[in-house]
């Protein structure tokens, strides 16, 4: 699947949900991250986020090999906020949020889009690691998927027009998130 087009859409200067699989509470686990790194490298791509080590995303980490990353619309503030500040180990963030979880259709995996979310992509992580002895562990993960969150299903997503105008939840500024960086619980 190629990716070209969707590349403008990760950017550091957006803010996303990630998705892991939460295997206690049988449910995805929302978190908000307010910097994400999508690189093209050689023939692949890599995306890399910060979570803290003592959050309860970082632990689902740890034990998940797949997760997804939703896009947010500028509208979207009380969404990122709430699943930035509200912990996922013991509330569902999908009800606290009043979203839709969405099956993804096409990979094998235990994990929920958001159907609110015009677009997501789903990536394998590759690696959990600290890096000099930074405060946040990296996640690091290889997109195997880039998807269009349609009313009824998730269909693949080979290219975004553009001609589509977009407008992104930025992390500063005007109606942007401030929740800080990692923001994750």
């Amino acid at each position: 699947m190629s990716s070209s087009n969707f590349d403008a859409f990760f950017k550091p200067d957006r803010v996303v949900i990630v998705g892991v699989w939460d295997a206690e509470n049988h449910r995805t686990n929302l978190i908000t991250i307010g910097l994400i790194t999508y690189m093209g490298i050689g023939n692949g791509q890599v995306i890399t986020f910060p979570v803290h080590p003592a959050r309860h995303s970082h632990h689902l980490f740890q034990n998940e090999r797949y997760f997804v990353v939703n896009l947010l619309n500028a509208e979207q503030y009380e969404i990122a906020h709430i699943c930035g500040t509200v912990s996922g180990k013991a509330q569902n963030k999908f009800e606290l949020a009043k979203i839709t979880p969405v099956k993804i259709l096409g990979i094998d995996v235990n994990l929920h889009a958001i159907k609110e979310c015009p677009y997501f992509m789903v990536a394998e992580r590759t690696e959990l690691k600290n890096i000099c002895g930074c405060s946040h562990d990296i996640v690091v993960g290889k997109p195997i998927g880039y998807y269009e969150t349609g009313a009824t299903a998730t269909k693949p997503l080979w290219h975004v027009s553009k001609s589509d105008h977009f407008q992104f939840l930025k992390p500063y500024g005007g109606k942007g998130y401030e929740g800080g960086y990692g923001c994750a619980r």
